[in-house]
């Protein structure tokens, strides 16, 4: 009997030990890992089509202009500015007493506004509006105007109308062609007259001389010595007699 309270309190203690193991573990288990956060309720943004094609602004850039056009632009300033420039070479050969000059600066001014004519025609066909720029001629002696003249036909068609033609054959324009071959045998006749004027200006202040201009091509001579004109075929009564 003395023994017996002292078993049963350690059958109690056990009892206890066995309960509160049971109960950690129970806990353990039912902990598991974290419950998943909440999704946000925040809209989401989808991205959407983007601007169809015909929605993006338009460029104000233009096409590239093709070399023959501006090869044209650039023929037409110089040919009217050389128009202008004879016709005032023309006035002071005159007061000079040179009137075989003041003629052919005449006729070389005919022969370049027919140029210029053409040129302008092929700009308008190509799309753009002819404005030529024309400044105002630098009249000198009449000896000083001749070379410059002589310096500015021997440039065009050595260097500048030979560049022309081979753009314009490049570009298949046969129009501008034509009309750049026309136009540098027709300088070609004026150089060789301006150099003639040139090395002998003192004979040229005496001899009279009639000079003629195709009113198609503008080539100038002093004779009609054939049927047709032998730069741009057209009949002889297309030349124009200068006064």
């Amino acid at each position: 009997m003395g023994t017996m309270p002292v078993a049963r309190i350690a059958a109690a203690g056990l009892l206890l030990g066995a309960v509160a193991i049971l109960l950690i573990a129970g806990c353990s288990e039912k902990k598991g890992p974290p419950p998943p956060l909440a999704e946000s309720k925040s809209p989401s943004v989808k991205p959407g089509p983007g601007p169809l094609p015909e929605q993006f602004p338009k460029s104000d850039r233009k096409p590239p202009r093709p070399k023959t056009l501006k090869n044209l632009e650039a023929a037409l300033n110089g040919e009217s500015a050389a128009k202008t420039r004879y016709a005032a070479f023309a006035v002071k050969a005159h007061e000079d007493g040179y009137e075989d000059v003041a003629n052919l600066f005449r006729a070389a001014a005919r022969a370049e506004e027919i140029h210029a004519g053409a040129l302008a025609e092929l700009v308008a066909k190509m799309g753009e509006k002819p404005t030529p720029e024309v400044g105002i001629p630098d009249v000198k002696s009449t000896a000083e105007n001749l070379a410059a003249a002589l310096g500015g036909e021997t440039e065009e068609f050595k260097a500048m109308y030979p560049s022309f033609i081979e753009a314009a054959k490049a570009e298949g324009e046969m129009d501008a062609v034509r009309v750049f071959t026309g136009a540098k045998a027709a300088e070609e006749s004026h150089a060789r007259f301006y150099k003639d004027a040139s090395d002998n200006l003192q004979k040229w202040k005496t001899d009279t001389r009639t000079f003629f201009v195709c009113g198609v091509c503008g080539n100038t001579v002093t004779e009609l010595n054939f049927d047709k004109c032998p730069i741009c075929f057209a009949p002889k009564d297309k030349s124009e007699k200068i006064l």
